[in-house]
C-alpha cells in the first residue's frame, strides 16, 4: 500500500484567492502612499542647494538715511537711528527679505560697520515681519504684530513670546558709504 503524499505541496500553502490578492494590492498601495509623505518630509527638512546669498547692493549711506534706486524717504530715513525694512534676495533663489539698517548711538554720517547693525525683519517667534516704531530719544522698539513681541533697537528681546533676538546680517560699508548685505550670520 503507497500512500498518496502530494508532492511539493507543504501544509503552509493555500491557494491564491480573491481576498489574498485585494490584502496584497492594498498594502502595497498604503505603502506607496506612506513612502510618498516620508519623501515629501524629508524633502522639507533638507536643505534645498541653492547658491546662497550674494553680497547685494542696498543703497548709500549717509547722516540722514539711505538713498538709492527704489529707497524713498519713508523707509530711507533713520527714525530714532533706524532705516529700513530694505528688500534683499537672501537665499540666491529669489526669497526676498527684509532687513533694517540701525544706527548705534554717536554714528551719524559714519562709514565705520562697526557703528551700524543689521537686523532681520522676521519675527523669532513665528516668522512675522516686525515693524519699527521710533520713539523719543533715538530709542523706539521693534514690535511684531502677530502675538505682541516686543525686541529693542539692538534686536534683544524686550518682551516675548519671542525667545531669542532678530537675526544679524553680515554687511559692510565702503569708503563711499555704499551699503552691501552679505546674508544672515548663523546664530
Amino acid at each position: 500500500m503507497a500512500s498518496t503524499v502530494p508532492a511539493h505541496r507543504s501544509s503552509t500553502h493555500t491557494p491564491p484567492s480573491r481576498y489574498n490578492f485585494m490584502v496584497a494590492t492594498l498594502t502595497g498601495l498604503i505603502g506607496l502612499v506612506a513612502l510618498s509623505y516620508i519623501g515629501g518630509a524629508i524633502a522639507f527638512l533638507l536643505p534645498r542647494k541653492g547658491e546662497g546669498a550674494k553680497p547685494q547692493y542696498i543703497g548709500k549711506v549717509a547722516s540722514g538715511g539711505v538713498t538709492g534706486s527704489g529707497i524713498t524717504p519713508a523707509i530711507g530715513n533713520f527714525a530714532s537711528g533706524v532705516a529700513g525694512p530694505f528688500v534683499y534676495d537672501a537665499t540666491g533663489r529669489g526669497d526676498a527679505q527684509g532687513v533694517f539698517l540701525v544706527q548705534m548711538k554717536g554714528a551719524q554720517g559714519s562709514d565705520n560697520v562697526s557703528d551700524y547693525l543689521m537686523l532681520e525683519q522676521t519675527c523669532r517667534h513665528l516668522g512675522c515681519p516686525v515693524a519699527w516704531t521710533a520713539g523719543a530719544n533715538d530709542n523706539g522698539n521693534f514690535n511684531c504684530p502677530c502675538h505682541g513681541s516686543v525686541y529693542f533697537k539692538d534686536g534683544q528681546v524686550r518682551q516675548g513670546p519671542a525667545a531669542a533676538p532678530l537675526y544679524k546680517h553680515d554687511f559692510s560699508l565702503d569708503q563711499s558709504g555704499n551699503l552691501i548685505c552679505k546674508g544672515r550670520i548663523s546664530s
